[in-house]
Protein backbone atom coordinates (compact mmCIF):
# COMPACT_ATOMS: atom_id res chain seq x y z
CA UNK A 1 0.00 0.00 0.00
CA UNK A 2 1.47 3.36 -0.96
CA UNK A 3 1.43 6.56 1.07
CA UNK A 4 -1.37 8.21 -0.93
CA UNK A 5 -3.70 5.27 -0.28
CA UNK A 6 -2.90 5.25 3.43
CA UNK A 7 -3.58 8.97 3.73
CA UNK A 8 -6.83 8.60 1.78
CA UNK A 9 -8.04 5.82 4.08
CA UNK A 10 -7.05 7.83 7.16
CA UNK A 11 -8.97 10.84 5.84
CA UNK A 12 -12.07 8.70 5.35
CA UNK A 13 -11.82 7.56 8.97
CA UNK A 14 -11.30 11.07 10.32
CA UNK A 15 -14.81 12.15 9.34
CA UNK A 16 -16.10 9.98 12.17
CA UNK A 17 -14.60 12.48 14.66
CA UNK A 18 -17.26 15.09 13.86
CA UNK A 19 -20.01 13.29 15.84
CA UNK A 20 -17.52 12.88 18.69
CA UNK A 21 -16.94 16.63 18.68
CA UNK A 22 -20.70 17.34 18.69
CA UNK A 23 -21.18 14.94 21.61
CA UNK A 24 -18.26 16.50 23.48
CA UNK A 25 -19.69 19.97 22.92
CA UNK A 26 -23.14 18.86 24.08
CA UNK A 27 -21.78 17.21 27.21
CA UNK A 28 -19.62 20.20 28.08
CA UNK A 29 -22.52 22.57 27.46
CA UNK A 30 -24.79 20.61 29.77
CA UNK A 31 -22.02 20.29 32.37
CA UNK A 32 -21.17 24.00 32.35
CA UNK A 33 -24.80 25.10 32.52
CA UNK A 34 -25.44 22.68 35.41
CA UNK A 35 -22.41 23.86 37.37
CA UNK A 36 -23.40 27.48 36.78
CA UNK A 37 -26.90 26.84 38.12
CA UNK A 38 -25.44 25.01 41.11
CA UNK A 39 -23.04 27.91 41.81
CA UNK A 40 -25.94 30.37 41.75
CA UNK A 41 -28.00 28.16 44.06
CA UNK A 42 -25.09 27.71 46.48
CA UNK A 43 -24.31 31.44 46.50
CA UNK A 44 -27.90 32.32 47.36
CA UNK A 45 -28.65 29.49 49.74
CA UNK A 46 -25.59 28.92 51.88
CA UNK A 47 -23.95 31.70 53.89
CA UNK A 48 -20.27 32.20 53.21
CA UNK A 49 -20.38 30.60 49.75
CA UNK A 50 -18.49 32.48 47.04
CA UNK A 51 -20.73 34.93 45.24
CA UNK A 52 -21.34 34.79 41.50
CA UNK A 53 -22.26 37.94 39.65
CA UNK A 54 -25.12 38.12 37.17
CA UNK A 55 -22.64 39.03 34.43
CA UNK A 56 -20.58 35.93 35.11
CA UNK A 57 -23.65 33.66 35.31
CA UNK A 58 -25.12 34.99 32.05
CA UNK A 59 -21.76 34.74 30.28
CA UNK A 60 -21.30 31.15 31.43
CA UNK A 61 -24.81 30.19 30.35
CA UNK A 62 -24.27 31.73 26.90
CA UNK A 63 -20.95 29.89 26.54
CA UNK A 64 -22.63 26.65 27.63
CA UNK A 65 -25.41 27.13 25.08
CA UNK A 66 -22.86 27.76 22.33
CA UNK A 67 -21.01 24.57 23.27
CA UNK A 68 -24.21 22.54 23.32
CA UNK A 69 -25.01 23.77 19.78
CA UNK A 70 -21.46 23.63 18.47
CA UNK A 71 -22.20 22.70 14.85
CA UNK A 72 -24.76 25.49 14.50
CA UNK A 73 -22.39 27.98 16.12
CA UNK A 74 -19.51 27.00 13.82
CA UNK A 75 -21.78 27.37 10.80
CA UNK A 76 -23.04 30.79 11.94
CA UNK A 77 -19.50 31.91 12.77
CA UNK A 78 -18.38 30.88 9.27
CA UNK A 79 -21.35 32.69 7.73
CA UNK A 80 -20.07 35.88 9.37
CA UNK A 81 -17.29 35.70 6.75
CA UNK A 82 -20.00 36.02 4.12
CA UNK A 83 -19.52 32.50 2.83
CA UNK A 84 -21.79 29.50 2.40
CA UNK A 85 -22.54 26.47 4.48
CA UNK A 86 -19.89 24.50 6.35
CA UNK A 87 -19.22 20.94 5.18
CA UNK A 88 -18.61 18.38 7.93
CA UNK A 89 -17.44 15.44 5.89
CA UNK A 90 -14.86 14.30 3.38
CA UNK A 91 -13.46 17.21 1.37
CA UNK A 92 -12.29 17.30 -2.21
CA UNK A 93 -10.42 20.16 -3.79
CA UNK A 94 -11.32 20.73 -7.43
CA UNK A 95 -8.07 22.59 -8.08
CA UNK A 96 -6.14 19.36 -7.58
CA UNK A 97 -8.03 17.41 -10.23
CA UNK A 98 -4.94 17.21 -12.46
CA UNK A 99 -2.85 15.46 -9.81
CA UNK A 100 -4.32 12.01 -10.46
CA UNK A 101 -4.23 9.71 -7.45
CA UNK A 102 -2.70 12.45 -5.31
CA UNK A 103 -5.89 14.52 -5.60
CA UNK A 104 -7.67 12.00 -3.33
CA UNK A 105 -4.76 12.15 -0.88
CA UNK A 106 -4.87 15.96 -0.92
CA UNK A 107 -8.59 15.81 -0.18
CA UNK A 108 -7.88 13.47 2.73
CA UNK A 109 -5.22 15.82 4.12
CA UNK A 110 -7.67 18.71 3.86
CA UNK A 111 -10.32 16.60 5.63
CA UNK A 112 -7.90 15.83 8.48
CA UNK A 113 -7.01 19.54 8.76
CA UNK A 114 -10.70 20.42 8.83
CA UNK A 115 -11.38 18.01 11.71
CA UNK A 116 -8.44 19.44 13.66
CA UNK A 117 -9.91 22.88 13.00
CA UNK A 118 -13.13 21.72 14.66
CA UNK A 119 -11.28 20.68 17.78
CA UNK A 120 -9.35 23.97 17.83
CA UNK A 121 -12.66 25.83 17.52
CA UNK A 122 -13.82 23.94 20.61
CA UNK A 123 -10.58 24.96 22.35
CA UNK A 124 -11.22 28.60 21.43
CA UNK A 125 -14.73 28.37 22.84
CA UNK A 126 -13.29 26.93 26.06
CA UNK A 127 -10.84 29.84 26.24
CA UNK A 128 -13.75 32.24 25.75
CA UNK A 129 -15.68 30.48 28.53
CA UNK A 130 -12.69 30.57 30.87
CA UNK A 131 -12.50 34.32 30.36
CA UNK A 132 -15.93 34.55 31.99
CA UNK A 133 -14.70 33.00 35.26
CA UNK A 134 -11.14 34.36 35.33
CA UNK A 135 -9.95 37.39 37.22
CA UNK A 136 -10.75 40.70 35.57
CA UNK A 137 -7.12 41.63 34.85
CA UNK A 138 -6.61 38.83 32.29
CA UNK A 139 -10.14 37.91 31.24
CA UNK A 140 -10.18 40.39 28.35
CA UNK A 141 -6.97 39.00 26.94
CA UNK A 142 -8.24 35.44 27.32
CA UNK A 143 -11.50 36.32 25.56
CA UNK A 144 -9.70 37.94 22.61
CA UNK A 145 -7.32 35.01 22.28
CA UNK A 146 -10.31 32.62 22.31
CA UNK A 147 -12.03 34.70 19.65
CA UNK A 148 -8.87 34.66 17.53
CA UNK A 149 -8.57 30.89 17.85
CA UNK A 150 -12.23 30.52 16.83
CA UNK A 151 -11.71 32.86 13.87
CA UNK A 152 -8.72 31.01 12.44
CA UNK A 153 -10.03 27.55 13.24
CA UNK A 154 -13.31 28.27 11.43
CA UNK A 155 -11.16 29.13 8.41
CA UNK A 156 -9.34 25.81 8.92
CA UNK A 157 -12.64 23.94 9.08
CA UNK A 158 -13.57 25.49 5.75
CA UNK A 159 -10.14 25.12 4.24
CA UNK A 160 -11.24 24.47 0.65
CA UNK A 161 -13.10 27.79 0.24
CA UNK A 162 -10.21 29.56 1.97
CA UNK A 163 -7.67 28.05 -0.45
CA UNK A 164 -9.83 29.12 -3.38
CA UNK A 165 -10.19 32.63 -1.93
CA UNK A 166 -6.42 32.96 -1.52
CA UNK A 167 -5.83 31.57 -4.99
CA UNK A 168 -8.22 34.07 -6.57
CA UNK A 169 -7.00 36.98 -4.46
CA UNK A 170 -3.35 36.54 -5.29
CA UNK A 171 -3.90 35.30 -8.85
CA UNK A 172 -2.23 31.95 -8.24
CA UNK A 173 -2.48 29.30 -10.92
CA UNK A 174 -1.94 25.60 -10.42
Amino acid sequence: MDLATMVTKAGEQFTSFWPLLWALGGLCGIWFSGTTVMRVIRANRFPGAPMISAKEAIGLMISAALMANLSVFINNFWNSYGSGQTVYGALSYSGAAGLGQLSAALGAVLTIASVFGGFYFFKGLLMFKNAQVGDSSQSGDQAWRGLGVMLFSSALINIVPMIESFRQTFGLVW
